[in-house]
């Protein structure tokens, strides 16, 4: 179940990396979530965890990846 590791490992950086802010980024749209021209920072509660991980591995949600930067790049309004 490398996909469980995985996620795990996404979601603890999220939350406590002192250093990094994570975004939601869909590969496919070429967007990051909501996908209306804004960011919002993952932090295992303000993106709705379906629209990140698959439930089950056979799921399709290739298309999106989480994307760490520097938290010294963002703004108030992203933190």
């Amino acid at each position: 179940m490398e996909w469980r590791k995985s996620q795990a490992k996404g979601k603890k950086i999220a939350k406590s990396s002192k250093k990094c802010r994570v975004f939601a980024l869909d590969t496919d749209a070429a967007k990051f979530f909501p996908f209306d021209g804004h960011r919002v920072r993952y932090d295992e509660n303000s993106i709705p965890e379906e629209q990140i991980w698959r439930i089950h591995p056979d799921q399709k949600q290739y298309g999106v990846i989480l994307i760490a930067e520097d938290r010294r790049k963002h703004s108030r309004a992203a933190a």
